[in-house]
């Protein structure tokens, strides 16, 4: 990246290589190494090393432990929340596991067919979901509760018909033809992203038809992993 960007840092590239190196966590004097020589998760941590040689205030992860094991994940997302609290840098973190989505963001969107339908803070999203499709979501996530009696009567949400082209969306809302809550309305007008009655300051729904406040979320068995629970633990010890 500094070669590319035409950047020559104090001290000469060599020098701010080691010291990228070090901040993801990998020995300095390996930086002449070649790529078949790092592990998987090394190659990550190098990938982290790559995008901070830029010095950036935005960082756009896109799944970037998808291709991990679980013990590998945890400890890219570590260096991923050390990176952010030390650095002061943004992260956009695009994932499909919701349980590391929920440990790393502060905010959380959900995306379908290309459109946020909801958005707001970790909590909002994951106890008090008001979008459809967000429900469905969290609905197919195994339970991890065994002394919750109430964990096995929860029903996932099956969703009926395929996932429509992006190339041409359905009219107005774009999850009716999936919706077990469509009516009419929803394919003659798009519905804004707005505040609903009932939600917190900064969560958004986009549905017309939303779910009642009140309907009972997700709690914490959302962290499904041992490794990643484990995570959380260290992090919260004072």
């Amino acid at each position: 990246p500094m070669e590319i960007n035409g950047i020559e840092p104090t001290g000469g590239r060599e020098k701010r290589v080691r010291e990228l190196l070090e901040i993801v966590g990998l020995n300095p004097e390996h930086y002449n190494r070649f790529p078949h020589e790092f592990s998987g998760g090394q190659r990550q941590r190098i990938g982290v090393a790559r995008a901070l040689a830029l010095e950036p205030k935005l960082i756009v992860a896109d799944e970037p432990v998808s291709a991990l094991d679980v013990s590998i994940q945890a400890q890219v997302v570590n260096l991923l929340q050390k990176v952010q609290q030390e650095l002061g840098i943004a992260f956009l973190f695009i994932a499909h596991d919701l349980a590391v989505v929920r440990h790393f963001s502060q905010r959380v969107a959900v995306m379908y067919l290309g459109k946020v339908i909801e958005v707001g803070d970790r909590e909002s999203i994951y106890t008090r979901p008001r979008h459809p499709y967000t429900h469905a979501l969290l609905s197919a996530v195994p339970e991890v509760n065994l002394h919750d009696e109430e964990a096995g009567r929860r029903e996932r949400i099956r969703l009926a018909g395929d996932v429509p082209s992006p190339i041409s969306p359905p009219s107005g809302c774009r999850f009716r033809t999936r919706c077990w809550k469509a009516q009419d309305k929803c394919a003659a007008q798009e519905p804004p992203l707005v505040r609903l009655s009932g939600n917190r300051d900064g969560h958004l729904t986009a549905c017309h038809f939303p779910e009642d406040p009140t309907i009972e979320g997700r709690e914490e068995d959302i962290v499904l992993d041992p490794a990643l629970a484990a995570l959380e633990e260290d992090i919260e010890r004072p």
